[in-house]
Parts: structure tokens; sequence; C-alpha cells
């Protein structure tokens, strides 16, 4: 989300100061870009409102709101990599034993330890 001059990149607990006013052992600050620099600095809530020209509650609306879609766009990534690698699963076991059922094509390969141990043994990159 863009508020005015600043892109918002998410809160962290790592910076606990704010780079505009110096208060320290904040709980989170949060994570700036400077839309015409580029340059990421960490800020308290209170003043990165006042940087972006909102009220403090709208503020940590938008900050709340770019947390959402940054999580749900992880879920998202997450799911597709699990989908491939169950896809990559179920292809190895069906090329391996020409079983299409995969609880069948596990107990022909002599049971899930077995058949997994094949899997990354096949799927392993050698150097």
């Amino acid at each position: 989300m863009i508020v005015k001059a600043y892109k918002i990149l998410g809160t962290t607990a790592d910076v606990d100061t704010c780079e505009r006013c110096g208060r320290t052992n904040l709980k989170r600050t949060v994570a700036l870009e400077s839309i015409d620099g580029g340059r990421v600095f960490h800020v308290g809530t209170v003043c990165g409102s006042r940087l972006a020209k909102l009220k403090a509650k709208d503020f940590r609306r938008e900050v709340k709101a770019v947390e959402s879609a940054q999580a749900r766009n992880k879920r998202i990534a997450d799911n597709r990599a699990h989908r491939a690698a169950m896809a990559s699963w179920e292809s190895f076991l069906a090329e391996t034993t020409g079983i299409t059922d995969v609880v069948n094509a596990i107990d022909a390969l002599g049971g899930f330890v077995k058949a997994r141990a094949a899997y990354r043994l096949a799927t392993t990159p050698t150097a």
C-alpha cells in the first residue's frame, strides 16, 4: 500500500527505535520506503501517521491491510509450492511403479519410508 510519498513495507520487532523522533524500546516499528529516493527507514506508528498525513488509527489500518495482503500472498505461494511438490511426488510414484493410486504405489515400493527415500534419491541433484 502506498501512503502519500511512502510505501508501507510492514512491521518489525527487530528494530525498536523510531528513526524520525528517536524514541526507543518500541514494541514494533513500521518499515517505510520513500517513493522518490527508495530509502527504507523505520518509524513508530505515530511518526508514521504524521509522515503519511493520516490519523494514527487510519495509518495503523493501512499497515494492517499491507500485512494482511502479505500474509495472504505468502499463503498462496506456500500453497502453490505444496501443490507442485505433491504433483512431483505423485508423478514419481506413477512413473516408478506404473500405478496411479498413491497408496498402492507407496505399498509397491515397500512402504512410505522406502518410497520417500527412493524419491529423494531420484530428485536430489548430484554435484
